[in-house]
């Protein structure tokens, strides 16, 4: 199991005056910035025409680059929430990415996601990012570079199989990956194909997840996380396994499930920002002249987008792949 084992001083006199007089234009200068995410650093490939900090267009421009507008942009690292409809669309390609504005959310389907008392009008679950209906492989649309941090709350209201199949990977880049199914095991994917896989030593998550995984009750936590090379997995609160030693190359986030239904809710990706694909990313905006080079109006109040809406974004993302 490769990569599982392993891991001023100052001048006297004028010259100092000048220096002092130029240094506190420049703190003047950075206080001025428009945005409070922190001093970050310049773009990596020189794409970009704006002169404003990358940092901070990447937190104005976030629901363009993370199809979501609850993005927070801090020293080099973003956490994205998703915890809407229009979201999970935006933020994620492939097959069978669900919202609550699906087709397939109607009539007797649309129960499960529904929450309380229904007689004032409709409730969703709080915090509703996405459905997993059947058979599904969602990929997030944005890399990071590392240190990444996926958690949610899950539902499985219906029973499950042994046939039933739910996976999460990490770093997913080049066919590689970290991934845990049922959140009970942790594998190294390489070239496509499990190469080592690390058990629970919990007895109660032990077996086949048909055995002992809850389908009643309130949402569950998970967390899905490496950091400074330790990879681990929570569920319902507890570490469920944990491994030493990994190789953090950073990639995308991605679900893969078969036979299985589930809502997440609140779900949250964070990492550092992967600032090469931001700066491409960005430069195609500004081509396009839909660059924002100050903070947008917030979202807060605004109505969630439509499934019309989330679905021209889909497709512009599309075209521009």
């Amino acid at each position: 199991m490769d990569g599982f084992s392993s891991l001023l001083a100052g001048r006297r006199g004028d010259v100092s005056l000048v220096r002092l007089v130029i240094v506190a234009c420049a703190l003047a200068s950075i206080a001025l910035l428009p945005s409070p995410v922190g001093a970050g650093p310049p773009a990596v490939k020189g794409l970009l025409k704006s002169d404003v900090p990358i940092e901070h267009l990447v937190q104005f421009n976030s629901r363009a680059l993370f199809g979501s507008g609850k993005v927070t942009v801090v020293e080099g690292r973003v956490e994205i929430l998703i915890a809407r409809d229009g979201d999970l669309p935006s933020a994620f390609k492939g097959k069978g990415v669900m919202d609550s504005t699906h087709p397939t959310m109607k009539g007797a389907n649309r129960r499960f996601i529904q929450y309380g008392d229904q007689k004032d009008g409709e409730k969703l679950l709080p915090g509703l990012a996405g459905i997993g209906y059947g058979r599904g492989v969602w990929v997030s649309r944005f890399p990071l570079a590392g240190e990444t941090k996926v958690s949610f709350e899950i539902r499985v209201p219906n029973i499950l199989t042994r046939e039933s199949d739910l996976r999460v990977r990490i770093n997913s880049k080049n066919r590689a990956a970290l991934e845990t199914s049922f959140f009970n095991s942790l594998s190294k994917v390489s070239n496509g194909i499990v190469r080592g896989t690390v058990l629970t030593s919990l007895e109660k998550y032990q077996g086949p997840a048909s055995k002992w995984f809850p389908r009643k009750g309130e949402p569950i936590p998970v967390e899905f996380a490496v950091s400074g090379g330790r990879c681990s997995i929570r569920f319902g609160g507890e570490e469920t396994v944990a491994i030493d030693g990994v190789d953090d190359g950073g990639g995308e986030v991605a679900f893969l499930f078969n036979k299985a239904l589930f809502t997440l809710q609140n779900l949250r990706i964070s990492g550092k920002l992967d600032l090469d694909w931001c700066e491409k990313e960005l430069a195609r905006l500004e081509k396009k002249g839909k660059l924002l080079e100050e903070p947008p109006v917030p979202e807060d109040g605004e109505p969630p987008p439509d499934a019309e809406a989330a679905e021209k974004r889909k497709k512009e993302a599309e075209e521009d792949l």
